[in-house]
């Protein structure tokens, strides 16, 4: 998403208003992207390592979505703690706490990294309750 309003400010740059906005705008936007935009292709000579780096590239994004749900589950659970909503605490404590299991179960998280991020929304969770 912030590639497509780099571009859109690039194309307000360089480019006069002339004809419709809409239109130049879609033109921009596709002309840019081809132009600056190049897919990261694997430097390898060998056939099989270059097929590695594809499952690479592959498994980086569903890392990144993984931890991406973590950070996102402890957000919200810190959203209803500071809320001080004790139901809604609970029952997004239960999905953080699984969704850091699920990431260090899957080695996107040390063990002693996903312990210490339940332990800290555990001691958060406590606090509210008393």
């Amino acid at each position: 998403m912030r590639k497509i309003f780099a571009f859109k400010v690039i194309f307000l740059l360089h480019f006069p208003f002339e004809h419709d906005i809409m239109i130049n705008v879609d033109f921009c936007i596709e002309y840019l992207f081809a132009k600056y935009h190049k897919e990261v292709r694997p430097l390898a000579n060998i056939k099989s390592a270059a097929k590695r780096a594809k499952i690479g590239q592959a498994n980086n994004l569903k890392n990144r979505s993984a931890m991406a749900k973590v950070r996102t589950s402890i957000k919200n659970f810190e959203a209803a703690f500071n809320a001080q909503d004790a139901e809604k605490a609970k029952e997004t404590l239960a999905v953080a706490v699984k969704t850091i299991d699920q990431a260090a179960s899957k080695g996107l998280l040390h063990k002693n990294n996903a312990a210490n991020k339940k332990s800290r929304i555990m001691k958060m969770y406590n606090t509210l309750q008393a």
